[in-house]
């Protein structure tokens, strides 16, 4: 497991207003806010103060260098009047929508003090009628509703002791932000409020949330890598440390991704108490895809420990619905965990979405101390999903069960991982060769469908890959494949549906060392491509369609 630890800026941040000057807000209303902020901004930084007393407000836009400091009783009070509010006015933002705070290409500033903004969520929401049904433990929404706050592309941001109260809709919406400071914080809404959720952070980089309190109707913090056709850069969320927060919520106390997002990796949470429905969620059911979309989401990396709580629901859930084809969810431990729930732990993916290396250490689940090792996931339907028409799926009950065949071979030897590999694909649903240990293992392997071959840590092979017409197949690292001495290129892989190759380092002394050729549904990410100087290689994609690539060191070709 690795983790990036996470080292918050806490006193460069602080620095950012030292000794500023303070421009104290003259009237009773956000536009005598913005206007001591924009004031601010025009002196080259300062601390506008907002002093004991509510005011009535549209969007208030925070600006670069400017500390809000809201006094112990300074409430925000939102507008109800959908004329008073706007949102991120750039394309290249997405549908951000409009929110009570904003700001965008902003940076070094921050919210502090006692006081409160409120959105007056009650103000949004019927009592008589349930949301969606009689059972329902919703409220029905009876007017268009609004986010508190809203963050693109901003970055050294900084919240101290401020609270979030009542807000209608997402409480915060940060994406494609960096470096963001929050301690001693309150997000407080009202726990039959659907949709409001507490801080959803999308594609942020470097995050601290420490010592707040959370309160939600929907899920209390949410880490998402949305990907949007407007962005003009790869979603990606990481590097994240939420510590001694409490979480309570009537959906999910932490959310980690949807089956349409990309990359989330390097998250920890430590000192953790839940209350309410579910407490950890990676569920990807087939009603969060977009459009036109059966999944990309990767999620690596991630740790939870010291976490204690009471869940209605579940505890602890990795669910992956069938036929939806994320990349995968591993590397995940949960670690000095006593929590009880009313339903057992879950955890399930399908053979386009593996869930692998999920790990517990000194977990007690309902007074049971469980044997420390890994969460294995069961397995639903390898038949894939087709949208119909908008909304509707063509799913149909799990098919008998066939487990995928896990074989490991403890050498490099190609004629070894060979017969490994056919071997697993005279499963019916395939499965898995793991290579240990070795190098060596000249010559080729052919990869059959439904087949994964991974290399180990330390791993050297020297033989080629080779697959032509095969679906779903796999190579992954994080081991090396070697190709400096051998004649022809390392990975030939033509006319192949569902290809992923993740994690590797490739050595080759010909100009190419990997070709993927008319091929369609591939996925490489986090791979490192040398040529014999150790200069980064080649990696050819020819033809290919739906292609995705990520977080790789190599001189992509990309041809027609």
């Amino acid at each position: 497991m690795i983790y990036r630890h996470f080292i918050p800026l806490v006193a460069a941040l602080a620095a950012l207003t030292a000794g500023a000057a303070d421009f104290p807000v003259a009237g009773k209303t956000g536009k005598d806010i913005q206007t001591a902020i924009d004031a601010a901004a025009a002196a080259g930084g300062g601390r506008v103060v907002v002093a004991p007393g509510e005011y009535p407000s549209g969007t208030i836009t925070l600006k670069s260098n400017v500390e809000l400091h809201l006094e112990k009783g300074a409430v925000v009070v939102g507008s109800t009047n959908r004329m008073d509010y706007g949102g991120v006015p750039l394309k290249e933002a997405g549908k951000l929508g409009v929110a009570l705070i904003r700001a965008w290409n902003a940076e070094n500033f921050s919210i502090t003090g006692e006081g409160a903004f409120d959105m007056r969520g009650e103000l949004y929401f019927g009592k008589t009628k349930k949301w969606r049904g009689s059972n329902s433990r919703f409220y029905e929404p009876i007017a268009r509703r609004y986010k508190m706050l809203v963050f693109y592309k901003c970055r050294n941001v900084r919240f101290r002791d401020a609270s979030f109260l009542n807000a209608p809709s997402w409480t915060m919406h940060i994406r494609f932000c960096e470096d963001l400071d929050f301690q001693r914080i309150k997000v407080i809404n009202n726990l039959k409020f659907i949709n409001a959720d507490g801080i959803d952070f999308d594609s942020c980089r470097r995050v601290h949330v420490a010592d707040s309190d959370f309160l939600t109707g929907d899920d209390s913090i949410i880490m998402r890598s949305i990907q949007y056709k407007e962005a003009k850069e790869k979603s990606l969320m990481e590097d994240v440390l939420v510590e001694n927060c409490r979480l309570e919520s009537a959906c999910q106390c932490v959310r980690i991704g949807c089956p349409s997002d990309d990359a989330i990796r390097n998250i920890r949470f430590r000192n953790i108490t839940m209350k309410g429905f579910n407490g950890i969620n990676f569920d990807y059911p087939a009603l969060y895809l977009s459009p036109s979309h059966e999944g990309s989401m990767d999620v690596h990396d991630v740790v939870f420990e010291n976490v204690t709580g009471t869940l209605t629901h579940v505890a602890v859930q990795i669910h992956c619905a069938p036929g939806v084809k994320i990349r995968g969810v591993r590397d995940v431990l949960f670690r000095n965990f006593d929590v009880k729930s009313a339903k057992p732990l879950v955890f399930v993916g399908n053979f386009y979405s593996k869930i692998e290396r999920i790990r517990r250490e000194n977990f007690t689940l309902n007074g049971e101390r469980l044997p420390d090792g890994e969460f294995v996931a069961e397995c639903t339907s390898v038949k894939p999903l087709r949208r119909q028409k908008p909304g509707e799926y063509n799913y149909k009950p799990p098919v008998p069960y066939v487990p995928p065949k896990y074989v490991t071979v403890e050498s490099a030897d190609a004629a070894a991982i060979q017969k490994a590999v056919d071997e697993v694909a005279a499963n019916e649903t395939g499965g898995r060769v793991t290579v240990m240990r070795g190098e060596g293992g000249t010559g080729k392997i052919e990869l059959h469908s439904n087949v994964e071959v991974r290399l180990e840590k330390g791993v050297v092979v020297k033989a080629a890959f080779m697959a032509k017409g095969a679906k779903n197949i796999a190579l992954t690292g994080p081991g090396t494949l070697d190709r400096l001495e051998g004649d022809g290129r390392g990975l030939d892989f033509v006319e192949c549906a569902g290809v992923r190759i993740d994690g590797l380092t490739m050595l080759c002394k010909e100009k190419d060392i990997a070709k993927v050729e008319k091929c369609d549904d591939v996925a490489v990410d986090g791979i490192v491509v040398r040529d014999v100087a150790g200069k980064p290689g080649r990696f050819s994609l020819v033809g290919c369609s739906n292609v995705r690539t990520g977080n790789c060191d190599f001189a992509s070709v990309v041809l027609p």
